[in-house]
């Protein structure tokens, strides 16, 4: 009875050491994070715990994407998707979906880098796929695999597109809050890929308006960057101030910055997009 306890607090602290990186990764604590996952593994792989080795490979693979190690996700992917293969019928949904999400997040971070249209190819049907298979899921599910496919068509270019499949997720999420009375932390996604969009079709002070205040609504959450993430906003503030000048960037950053979470949303929403999607848009650098 001893020992069946001590194996119980192993499994429950390893499980709880997986958890708690996940927050850490979510917060920017990526040492952290990295240190807490190392941990759960040598617990997990003692127990011979295959369920909570693939959650801990999940959680690492959030580390490594959300730090820019594309390469790494990439192993780190295809080893959980490895994995999946071996756990019971019962325990494959969710680590096997993670797995997928992870290869499409590694691709399209390559995508980003090595300036590589192929991978965003490649990364953009993970994510059609995603939205499909979501379709008939709770409702934040759609809006986040619409989330993940909107920021896709943004890199690939497709802009109009992009902008059209933030706008559905935000409904979705619009929708969600209205049946549960709360209100959600995902919203600033949507808006981000809305203000990229436009920043990048001649709309500039629109767009650095509703990028502003998704990025104000990240600090306030507690949400670190990505940092293919920061790479693209970079150049998406670069070309704002080109176009707008550095006291006009400075002031539409303002404007942003001061709408609250309600104001924004209804401010995206109400836009009409009439800018047309350039052909064959390398992905952005």
């Amino acid at each position: 009875m001893a020992q069946d306890d001590r194996l119980g607090a192993r499994e429950d602290r390893a499980w709880a050491l997986v958890r708690t990186a996940r927050i850490a990764a979510i917060t920017g604590e990526f040492a952290q994070a990295r240190s807490w996952i190392d941990e759960a593994d040598v617990l997990l792989e003692e127990l011979e715990d295959w369920h909570g080795s693939a959650d801990a490979l999940g959680a690492r693979c959030v580390v490594e994407l959300s730090t820019g190690n594309f390469d790494q996700a990439l192993e780190l992917a295809e080893q959980l998707a490895a994995l999946v293969r071996i756990l019971p019928d019962a325990d494959r949904a969710g680590p096997e979906s993670e797995a997928q999400w992870a290869l499409a997040n590694a691709l399209l971070g390559r995508a980003v880098v090595d300036n590589d249209r192929s991978s965003a190819e490649r990364s953009r049907a993970l994510f059609a796929a995603r939205v499909d298979a979501a379709a008939a899921g709770p409702l934040y599910d759609q809006a986040g695999s619409l989330d993940n496919l909107a920021y896709c068509l943004f890199v690939l270019g497709e802009y109009s597109d992009g902008i059209a499949a933030a706008r559905r997720a935000l409904r979705k999420l619009l929708e969600l809050e209205a049946t549960v009375e709360s209100q959600t932390d995902a919203a600033s996604e949507s808006l981000l890929t809305i203000g990229s969009a436009l920043s990048e079709t001649g709309e500039a002070d629109i767009g650095v308006k509703l990028v502003s205040a998704a990025r104000r609504m990240n600090r306030e959450n507690g949400v670190a960057e990505w940092a293919v993430g920061r790479l693209v906003l970079d150049r998406i503030e670069t070309n704002a101030r080109a176009a707008l000048g550095d006291e006009g960037y400075e002031a539409a950053a303002r404007r942003g910055e001061a709408l609250s979470r309600d104001e924004a949303i209804e401010f995206a929403l109400s836009l009409i997009d009439s800018s047309p999607t350039p052909p064959e848009q390398a992905p952005p650098r």
